[in-house]
């Protein structure tokens, strides 16, 4: 299936595997030699099953684990 936004109202949210009752936007990790337009694109596939086109990136946001 593809799916096409055309309207910047539109998003895609998928429901949180951490949390089933939130709906949250696909995201996820980025493999060490991957481009992050690529990774988005993979994590909307894995995590809705659907294929997406980039439009504007809004941010790339980093996760931590060092304390």
């Amino acid at each position: 299936m593809d799916i096409s936004v055309a309207s910047s109202a539109q998003v895609l949210l998928v429901s949180g595997s951490r949390y089933p009752d939130r709906w949250v936007v696909p995201g996820g990790g980025v493999e060490p030699t991957e481009d992050v337009g690529v990774a988005a694109l993979r994590e909307v596939q894995e995590e809705a099953g659907v294929k997406g086109e980039l439009g504007r990136c809004l941010g790339v946001f980093e996760v931590s684990t060092d304390i």
